[in-house]
């Protein structure tokens, strides 16, 4: 089988040395994969991983379980045949910068740690195209912005859904709260019930009597 100059599996791991031969007579990662006959990804992804792990493991210093579980998304992003995909390196193109060492594999980091990198990235890659909006940082923009459209945050929405879940006022109630003309103050012209606020305004007087 001729092989590929860019083939997948020339992905998985870096040349080896001219001496493939290891300590304690193991082989490298590339050259136990041509003991067992291992020529793509596709012969690693059609094997469980289970049999991948007991099969390298004898003969190679490499780690099985990771080669496996990096054989399978680049499996994956080469059998697509939809033009529009969006591959991994689009998504998140950080991966391949990422230091692999003691403290950023067994340092415990919050998922939300992640998001927020992931989405900064991407916030930031959009403001730099409005040239209003370049060099402000994440917080000012949000404390400028309301959704919709901006951002999906408006804090007098939020303290409303909560005020509405915890309480469950009727409709009646939400009126009430609504308007500064209520029956027992209102003049003769009857202004309770009408629409005398704007949708922000709204908002505001809502959220003040929800807390």
């Amino acid at each position: 089988m001729t092989e590929r100059p860019f083939s997948l599996l020339n992905n998985l791991a870096k040349k080896e040395a001219a001496t493939p031969e290891r300590k304690g007579g193991k082989l490298s990662f590339s050259s136990a994969l041509k003991t067992l006959n291992i020529r793509s990804v596709f012969d690693i992804v059609r094997r469980s991983k289970t049999a991948v792990v007991r099969e390298l493991s004898p003969i190679s210093d490499a780690d099985a379980a990771l080669a496996y579980e990096n054989a399978r998304p680049q499996q994956l992003e080469g059998s697509a045949e939809e033009a529009a995909r969006i591959n991994l390196d689009d998504r998140r193109p950080d991966l391949k910068d990422l230091l692999i060492d003691q403290q950023s594999t067994f340092t415990p980091i919050p998922t939300l740690h992640f998001i927020n990198q992931v989405l900064s990235t991407a916030i930031n890659a959009y403001v730099d195209t409005v040239p209003t909006n370049k060099g402000k940082s994440l917080y000012q923009l949000e404390s400028e912005k309301q959704f919709p459209p901006q951002f999906p945050y408006n804090v007098h929405f939020q303290q409303i859904s909560l005020g509405l879940a915890g309480k469950k006022p009727t409709l009646g109630e939400l009126s009430y709260r609504v308007s500064l003309e209520v029956p027992a103050t209102s003049s003769s012209t009857a202004a309770y019930g009408k629409v005398q606020h704007s949708s922000a305004n709204a908002q505001l007087l809502m959220a003040i009597g929800s807390r």
